[in-house]
């Protein structure tokens, strides 16, 4: 990959006008593997979630709402931390969440109701411009990174 990155700067440097198609072939058309294998993961993921927050996690969110409260503030900051540190991958995320929270919301159309499956579907669609916002600026970066 780092050899690949150095023939981007290359090309770049040589032609500036070749950054729109060596961004294309070389961030998302190569890593369309990594965003198939993060999506299944996080479809997963999210399942399980929904599962597990049915019951238990609902009964001690209630009992003890200042405790969740921090813990879910505490993986947002170290959430945060990631996307400052690893924009890009970040963004993978992003896209992976968002494709699973469509599937989740598709998959469970007859138990929601109108409101609650159009927001979940414009809420994907606001996930993946972020994602793809952040893939692009996280790319962007190590490419000015690397033609310093």
């Amino acid at each position: 990959m780092e050899t690949q990155l150095k023939k981007l700067v290359q090309s770049q440097k040589e032609n500036p006008n070749s950054f729109a198609i060596s961004f294309t072939t070389f961030n998302y058309l190569q890593d369309s593997v990594l965003i198939i294998i993060a999506i299944c993961i996080f479809h997963q993921l999210l399942l399980k979630l929904l599962l597990f927050i049915n019951t238990p996690f609902i009964n001690f969110a209630c009992n003890y709402v200042f405790f969740t409260t921090s813990i879910i503030f505490c993986i947002g900051f170290l959430l945060f931390a990631f996307k400052e540190k690893s924009k890009y991958y970040y963004g993978l995320i992003e896209l992976s969440f968002a494709f699973a929270v469509i599937y989740t919301a598709i998959s469970k159309i007859s138990s929601l109701t109108n409101s609650e499956f159009i927001l979940a579907i414009i809420t994907a669609i606001y996930v993946i411009v972020r994602g793809l916002d952040n893939m692009k600026q996280g790319f962007q970066s190590k490419l000015a990174d690397n033609l310093k």
